[in-house]
């Protein structure tokens, strides 16, 4: 799908596929009538990360890292602080699951605020439910095959030949006989 022929012509890194109604134009933001759709290994959430000291009863004091979506009080995750995330604290970080887990993967400087929760829901959901590759080309070829039989049913439908008005008067004239 994202061969080296195709993306050595793009000018960008592309980590995914758009797909939208041919006759409706691009509308940024969440839209239900467009599937946004990336490999699994591509799935990620931007968080708002908070890094607390939590101290357990008999433990060891450790550090958490709480995984924030806008408007959100309680965390939609947790991730283990690391010396390597502390610098992130209060950060937008993108993160991935793997194993169940959620793993930091970069900051993400070109956001201020973390995916809204139902963009999260959305994508944690393709996450735990990813669709394959396979799975895809075949719906996409069962659309492409469905718009086919459409367009093959249009044209049989304008191209029926009306009847001329010779014909229809004889078949006045004939019904007139009767």
């Amino acid at each position: 799908l994202f061969e080296d022929k195709f993306t050595k012509n793009v000018g960008h890194e592309i980590d995914g596929l758009i797909f939208q109604p041919v006759k409706e134009p691009y509308r940024a933001g969440r839209c239900d009538s467009v599937l946004k759709w990336k490999p699994p290994s591509h799935n990620s959430i931007d968080f708002k990360l908070q890094i607390r000291k939590v101290c357990k009863e008999g433990e060891l004091p450790e550090h958490i890292g709480f995984l924030y979506v806008q408007h959100e009080s309680r965390p939609m995750g947790e991730i283990k602080a690391t010396k390597k995330l502390l610098p992130y604290n209060n950060k937008i970080v993108e993160c991935t699951l793997q194993n169940g887990k959620w793993v930091f993967m970069r900051e993400r400087t070109d956001k201020s605020l973390p995916n809204s929760l139902n963009t999260a829901r959305a994508v944690y959901n393709s996450m735990i439910h990813p669709i394959d590759r396979h799975t895809l080309i075949d719906f996409v070829e069962r659309i492409r095959r469905h718009q086919q039989q459409q367009q093959q049913q249009h044209h049989h439908h304008t191209n029926m030949k009306r009847p001329s008005e010779q014909q229809l008067n004889g078949i006045d004239h004939k019904q007139q006989k009767l």
